[in-house]
């Protein structure tokens, strides 16, 4: 599945699922669009505006008039919700923030029930210099606003930190917002931002290429059809439950194959070891509680508590326990040795009776 100028910021959608659920999905959504006219279906609205959206697009870059330039990207913003789907009407809407100062939109959506699911929000028009920029950490301006809405504009916080506290927090607040910047269009979704997980567009890649299933995507992630349909549950819903419910199936797959490796592992231990366990104590009850406890099998060490040296002691890079299984040794001392194998001082541990200090040496 071509995804080229669609980027999953976050895992908005759970990683590496998105291209497998769109690939089986399109073909049941296409068809659900294909008895719908031209004007009125998603696809056929973006592959239109996608010649003239790239045009203006040259032309901002190539203007230095910064009136011109304004009305370039005012007719751009215009086309690219209106072929999505969403009605364009200018105004300003009230924040969570002390003071309930006001924010442009250019469009907003209600459900079934009347309450705003999505708002489309103008990001304002970046320097020259600036036009790579994300437009989530733009500030407002004024003249974004209607004239009698300007006193009361919210120009000093950026997008991100307004749409954190000032729209997620309204009681009646959407749960999609479309950020429509210079050249990319920014999907959140009011359950997803906390994590900053964001879908982003760019519409130079996209309507550049013109490419039929690029376009069917981005339709069936923020169309209105997709996002806020006039009935029945959103397209865009069930293609999220059905990516979390692939990346769900992965993980379960994957927990499982560890599991069976894990078993094949420890069978194959079994095979070489033929099942047995070292049994040269003396006395069961002093072998370790772990598979870290090592047997000093020395017919005769001078003393284990003095400086001299055991040949057959064994060393593990794990920490490891010494224990003595010759009558000569002083019972029940147990020697821990360093992780460092170029260390050799070692401390004795209690568990029988006894206890002196002295050094292990290295074998």
């Amino acid at each position: 599945m071509d995804l080229i100028g669609i980027e999953n910021e976050a895992e908005f959608f759970p990683s590496g699922t998105l291209s497998d659920v769109l690939k089986e999905e399109l073909q049941d959504i296409t068809a659900r669009w294909a008895g719908l006219d031209r004007a009125a279906h998603p696809v056929e609205r973006l592959a239109r505006v996608a010649g003239p959206t790239v045009e203006a697009l040259r032309q901002v870059r190539n203007s230095s008039d910064r009136s011109r330039r304004a009305e370039l990207v005012r007719d751009a913003h215009h086309e690219v919700p209106t072929a999505l789907g969403y009605m364009w009407r200018r105004e300003g809407a009230f924040t969570a923030l002390d003071g309930a100062p006001v924010i442009p939109l250019v469009s907003r959506a209600a459900d079934s029930s009347g309450r705003d699911a999505l708002w489309v929000i103008e990001a304002p028009i970046p320097a020259p210099e600036d036009e790579a920029s994300d437009p989530l950490g733009a500030c407002f301006t004024e003249d974004q606003l209607p004239p009698d809405q300007r006193e009361a504009a919210l120009t000093d916080r950026t997008i991100e930190s307004v749409l954190a506290e000032g729209v997620f927090e309204l009681s009646d607040g959407p749960r999609h917002v479309l950020v429509l910047g210079l050249s990319q269009i920014v999907l959140i979704d009011k359950r997803k931002w906390p994590a900053r997980s964001v879908h982003r567009f760019d519409l130079q890649e996209i309507f550049a290429r013109a490419d039929r299933d690029t376009l069917t995507v981005m339709a069936c992630l923020i169309s209105r059809e997709a996002r806020v349909p006039d009935q029945g549950a959103p397209i865009s819903d069930r293609l999220e439950e059905e990516a979390q419910r692939n990346a769900n199936a992965v993980t379960t797959s994957l927990k499982r194959t560890v599991r069976d490796a894990i078993e094949l592992l420890g069978q194959e231990v079994i095979a070489v070891t033929g099942g047995k366990y070292p049994s040269t104590f003396p006395d069961q009850g002093r072998r370790g509680s772990g598979s870290t406890a090592r047997i000093c099998r020395a017919s005769a060490c001078a003393t284990c508590t003095g400086s001299s040296s055991c040949s057959t002691r064994r060393r593990t890079r794990a920490l490891t326990s010494w224990t003595c299984a010759t009558p000569s040794m002083r019972p029940g001392i147990r020697w821990r040795r360093c992780v460092n194998w170029n260390l050799s001082r070692s401390e004795p541990r209690r568990t029988g009776r006894g206890l002196s200090s002295g050094k292990a040496s290295r074998c």
